[in-house]
């Protein structure tokens, strides 16, 4: 995590009291002394350990960004579109990934990028 890069944003989240169980519809585990409860950094849902495994490379704006993201946790409904993206050409050099605020931009009007997830790794490999 680099100290000059400001993480994501979490005005967004859902208040912790107003959620008792997983937001992912496969899991629904109550939250209690045994299953905690973490957001999505990207979406600001509620979830249990298992169910936000995955990080990402997030800017403050929710964008992924694998040169100038902070490694953010995410859900697997985040990631796997993140993911897809990616593959499709629509990687973090764009800076326009959808924000997860409920509006998706056009991927037609999203400029091709570079693939984050390479970089991504390569990053993550070195720790």
């Amino acid at each position: 995590r680099m100290a000059s890069a400001p993480g994501p944003s979490t005005d967004h989240w859902v208040p912790d009291d107003a959620v008792f169980e997983c937001a992912a519809p496969s899991c629904s585990k109550a939250f209690g002394r045994l299953v905690r409860k973490h957001h999505c950094r990207r979406c600001g849902r509620v979830f249990c350990s298992t169910c936000t495994s995955h990080r990402l490379p997030l800017t403050a704006e929710l964008a992924v960004d694998a040169s100038d993201g902070v490694t953010s946790r995410v859900c697997e409904a985040c990631f796997a579109e993140c993911t897809a993206k990616s593959d499709q050409g629509h990687g973090a050099g764009s800076g326009m990934l959808s924000t997860g605020l409920g509006q998706d931009p056009d991927p037609e009007s999203l400029p091709p990028s570079r693939d984050w997830t390479a970089a991504f790794r390569r990053a993550r490999s070195k720790h």
